[in-house]
């Protein structure tokens, strides 16, 4: 699909703007980076978001609600993943930015200092001399 060629409306943006708001969450984000490597149950679900069973239920009620997360149920058992590829796509999207290579374009980089997100690849201002 060419979303070059798209024309959204009003309402179009209205949903990509909750679909956005949902990932400018970190315990939402950490229950769907766990997500994304398989499904699970609620309970490791609250342990890796640090949330309580009742605001874990609440935000993947409202992951639920904009389709990103879908459940089923095995007994008394939730279990959730990610609803389509879609938002491994927009994971995997906004991981590679936060985790890329900075260096080259980085603005928070100086001659002396890296950055924590270009200090984190464990190159030094030297390494950027010899290249």
């Amino acid at each position: 699909m060419q979303y070059k060629n798209l024309i959204l409306d009003d309402d179009d943006f209205l949903r990509l703007e909750e679909i956005y708001k949902l990932f400018g969450s970190t315990p939402r984000l950490k229950i769907l980076v766990r997500l994304s490597k398989g499904e699970c149950g609620v309970t490791e679900l609250c342990d890796v978001a640090g949330l309580t069973q009742s605001a874990t239920s609440h935000q993947l009620k409202d992951l639920k609600q904009c389709r990103i997360v879908k459940s089923r149920r095995e007994g008394l058992n939730v279990f959730y993943a990610l609803d389509d590829d879609h938002i491994v796509k927009i994971l995997e999207s906004g991981i590679e930015h936060v985790k890329g290579d900075h260096c080259e374009d980085c603005t928070k980089c100086t001659d002396q200092n890296r950055c924590e997100y270009c200090a984190e690849d464990g190159r030094t201002p030297e390494d950027e001399e010899e290249e």
